[in-house]
């Protein structure tokens, strides 16, 4: 038999108090209850802030989309990680950390989703707004969210919505600020991250690199990397150096 939704959490949630007075007594079971009421209604405040967003703009952004409730081809399917979107005011603290002047630098959300990103650049005046996505339903959604964009921040084909897999995106030949909330784990970062270091060697340009999210350890690439001090709350910033 399987259970609805709210029956299934309310046994998780026994479980997981099950657990702690196991481990850590009552005063332990106490803290983990308290911990778990603070997350629900932060989870609560940032859907009802995610709502208000959505709104505002006539988008659909919000919400957590799980990978394995889409249908995805790629090979790299299992090294995805479930869609949430990136908090505006992280991305503007990146973006505004940077100390670059945006006209010179086309804007890459790598892992786009459902274009909640692309959206906040296309407000900026970045050269040109890229999105790679490697899932056609949350890109679908994306393309909705563009085209309800006010005309002038579309025009001439500035926003550009790609559906492919980002180990086969080729970096276009200018100067690049390149955007990662935790779109996939280090295997396909990796990959990513060569591709970038290679196309750099071959045409020399700059290329920042922008992570934030709930950060996985980066590869050894990381070594070639330079930390460029953005907010330490809303990322932080690479610098490509060969």
């Amino acid at each position: 038999m399987t259970l609805s939704r709210p029956v299934a959490h309310l046994a998780a949630v026994g479980r997981r108090l099950a657990r702690a007075r196991r481990q850590r007594g009552i005063v332990g079971t106490l803290r983990e209850a308290g911990r778990m009421v603070a997350s629900t209604r932060s989870r609560r405040r940032t859907a009802r802030w995610e709502r208000r967003f959505d709104s505002e703009w006539g988008i659909d952004t919000a919400g957590i989309v799980r990978l394995t409730s889409l249908d995805i081809e790629s090979a790299n399917r299992d090294h995805g990680v479930r869609y949430q979107a990136t908090d505006p005011n992280h991305f503007h603290a990146l973006v505004d950390g940077l100390d670059v002047d945006p006209r010179d630098f086309v804007f890459v959300d790598v892992g786009s989703g459902k274009g909640r990103v692309v959206v906040l650049a296309a407000r900026e005046s970045f050269a040109r707004v890229i999105g790679v996505e490697f899932s056609p339903d949350l890109d679908a959604v994306a393309r909705r969210n563009v085209a309800r964009l006010p005309p002038e921040l579309r025009r001439n084909g500035r926003i550009r919505l790609l559906t492919m897999d980002a180990t086969e995106f080729e970096l276009p030949s200018a100067p690049l600020v390149l955007y990662f909330f935790n779109p996939f784990d280090d295997a396909v970062l990796q990959v990513v991250l060569d591709r970038i270091r290679e196309s750099a060697s071959v045409d020399p340009r700059p290329i920042y690199l922008l992570f934030t999210g709930p950060l996985s350890e980066l590869p050894a690439a990381r070594a070639e990397l330079r930390a460029l001090g953005a907010a330490s709350h809303a990322g932080v910033a690479y610098e490509v150096r060969l």
